[in-house]
């Protein structure tokens, strides 16, 4: 593959095609497809495609950096310039403010290795596998983590929301082990298995996520009862659909549940 230079940014043959193509005339709509696959050709775009990512914040975080640099600033930095999850975990870790502390779950096409970093202020595990899972829902899981930089979150109750997804990730986990695919993931996302009452409940212990249904709240969040939370939106995709940058997504509840959600939006009990 050859490549040109314009104003300082390599381009490659394919996206000099693209540019010089009767598809973009000045003044007309271009398709979906062709701004997807000029997203690809950025330097961003290509990032997302090596290394789907994604986050759940971690419950009870405590700690704060002024001196450091926002979130959104170190992740956008590591998204594009990151050529390995080493990278994208130093980068992130790099004058770290504290604010929005989440549990990150990266993954590498090129390499077949994804991991988890646990993202505190004076503790950072990572955890990499080239053959299993890792599963999230706002839980910490390193204990010095947990003891230095929560307001005393407690793992071993399971009738948290954040535990009771935790056990639920698990069972399906290992009962699925090795046939789990985007159709699959789709039905997790939609589960309404609580596993702490074991019984199917569209609440805040189930995968889908009805916080808004919850009448005695969410004290681990500081959520009010029928607090509008929750999952009011569920994505999927594999390391095929990412290469084509592409995805399964539903807007709302992942179960279809579009009445409770809307009560939700607008602050009702559902």
């Amino acid at each position: 593959m050859t490549a040109i230079n314009v104003s300082g940014i390599a381009y490659t043959s394919a996206l000099a095609a693209i540019l010089a193509a009767d598809d973009i005339e000045p003044g007309t709509d271009v398709s979906y497809q062709l701004c997807k696959l000029l997203w690809t050709c950025h330097p961003l775009g290509g990032k997302l495609v090596e290394k789907p990512i994604t986050e759940t914040t971690i419950s009870q975080f405590i700690g704060w950096d002024s001196k450091g640099k926002p979130e959104f600033v170190r992740s956008r930095k590591a998204l594009q310039y990151a050529d390995s999850i080493d990278d994208y975990v130093a980068t992130m870790i790099k004058d770290n403010n504290g604010g929005y502390a989440n549990d990150w779950l990266i993954g590498d096409r090129k390499t077949g290795e994804i991991a988890y970093l646990e993202l505190g202020l004076k503790h950072s595990p990572v955890w990499r596998k080239t053959d299993g899972y890792f599963v999230s829902s706002n839980f910490a899981r390193d204990p010095s983590l947990i003891k230095d930089e929560t307001e005393s979150f407690d793992i071993n109750d399971l009738g948290s929301s954040p535990n009771a997804r935790r056990v639920r990730w698990e069972q399906l986990m290992k009962e699925n082990k090795g046939r789990i695919d985007v159709p699959m993931a789709e039905q997790f996302l939609a589960d309404h298995e609580d596993s702490f009452l074991k019984e199917k409940k569209a609440d805040q212990r189930t995968l889908c996520g009805h916080a808004d249904a919850a009448k005695e709240g969410i004290p681990v969040f500081d959520w009010p009862p029928f607090y509008p939370g929750g999952a009011v939106q569920g994505k999927a995709t594999d390391s095929d659909m990412a290469e084509k940058m592409t995805l399964i997504a539903h807007a709302g509840h992942p179960c279809g549940d579009q009445a409770r959600c809307a009560a939700a939006s607008s602050g009702g009990s559902g």
